[in-house]
């Protein structure tokens, strides 16, 4: 049973060694109170996660043809206003 904890806990050390190492060192304040490889991938995660799903064009702006800014105006010139 000893040697079962002990292979699990450098096989951790080893995960949470290899992920860290992987990030930036501009991020490593969001993973420097994590313990374990799972809540480091939990916290980079939940921080690059987005928190709404990604909508395709094609949902937002049903017209294939028409390009829109955000306030619903045109482009000027765009090819695909012209078909």
């Amino acid at each position: 049973m000893l040697h079962v904890q002990r292979t699990f806990r450098d096989n951790s050390q080893k995960g949470l060694s290899t992920i860290v190492m992987g990030i930036s060192t501009a991020l490593l304040y969001l993973v420097t109170s994590c313990e374990t490889p799972k809540d480091v991938w939990d916290t980079l995660r939940s921080h690059f996660e987005r928190d709404t799903p990604v909508i395709l064009e094609e949902k937002v702006l049903p017209e294939r043809n028409e390009s829109k800014y955000i306030d619903g105006s045109t482009f000027e010139g765009d090819e695909r206003n012209n078909r």
